[in-house]
Parts: structure tokens; sequence; C-alpha cells
């Protein structure tokens, strides 16, 4: 048991003494390099070699990961915006202090809201089922705004997305407005 406990106080107190240590070194000023000029010598060439400008590397790219973040944060706020407007309206039905057209007018909003969040839901799984993962459907008042993370659409696809969005959300061809999420290869 003594062994255990002095055992203990030795890794505790090594432990303390690289921290200030690590700390000192910190705040000392000084720069401690753990690239050699001779590894730098050899990344420089290299990047001459492969004709690397300086500034590209480590440029942002949209990749698959940021793409699902980008969608899932588009549909998240969607829902927080939607969200409001229904807490908006509901509060709107409820209040004693607000004559009856307006709470059926806030009542009528209410339905439309909840119909529009349907139906964008519907042609999104829609799409999905069509191959057109990560897409994002708004419904506006005068159009359909939807936007896929394909970037080359052929005539087909493009009737594929339209055909679906048409049906699920009962607008015309020439409200929907179809957008591509640019991505870098």
């Amino acid at each position: 048991m003594n062994k255990i406990f002095k055992k203990n106080q030795l890794i505790i107190t090594s432990l303390a003494i690289m921290i200030a240590v690590a700390g000192y070194l910190n705040f000392s000023g000084e720069e401690f390099s753990m690239v050699s000029e001779n590894q730098e010598t050899m990344v420089q060439k290299v990047n001459d070699e492969l004709e690397i400008p300086d500034g590209e590397i480590g440029e942002a790219v949209l990749t698959s990961a940021t793409v699902e973040s980008f969608v899932a944060d588009a549909k998240l706020n969607r829902e927080q915006i939607h969200a409001k407007a229904k807490e908006n309206l509901e509060s709107i039905i409820h209040s004693t202090n607000i004559e009856e057209s307006k709470k059926q007018d806030a009542v009528d909003k209410l339905a439309n809201l909840s119909d529009r969040m349907a139906k964008q839901a519907a042609a999104e799984e829609l799409l999905a089922t069509k191959g057109f993962l990560n897409s994002v459907v708004t419904i506006n008042d005068d159009t359909v705004d939807v936007v896929v993370t394909k970037q080359d659409l052929s005539a087909v696809s493009r009737a594929q997305i339209e055909d679906a969005v048409s049906r699920t959300c009962s607008c015309n061809l020439d409200q929907i407005v179809i957008t591509k999420m640019k991505m870098s290869d």
C-alpha cells in the first residue's frame, strides 16, 4: 500500500513539473519549431515540383461532410423559423384581447404553415428516394426552391425533380426553382 502511494506521489509530482515547464516555455516568448530547416526546404521543393502556389494549401473545400452539415443547418434553420411562426400564431389564437376575425386569420395561417411543412418534408423524402439525397425544399408564396447536391443535372434529372416537387407541393412547373449546391472536387 505504501509503495502504491509513493508511486502515485512520484507520478503526480512529475506531471506537475512537466506542466510547469510547459507553461514556462509557452509564456517565455521563445518559439520552438518542431520542423527543421531541412524539412521546410523539402516541403518547399515538393510544392514547387507539384506547382502548388502558396495559399492554396488548406483552403476550404466543400466535402460530403460539409454538404451534410449545410443541409442539416438549412433544415434546422427552416424548422426554427416555422416553430417561431407557429408559436406566434398560437399566441394570437389563444389570446383573449384579439378579435375573432384576427384569430380566424391566425388559424388559417397556422393551417397553411402546417400544410407547407408537411409538403416540404414529403418532397424531400420523395427526392431522396429518387437519388437526390441531401436536398432542401422550401415553399414560398410564389415559388418552390429546391437545392440539390448533384453537380450535373440532365434533362431527365430536372424532370424527375420537377415532377416530384410539383406533385407533392401542388405547384406549377414554372414556380419551381432548382439550385445546384456548389461543391469542389
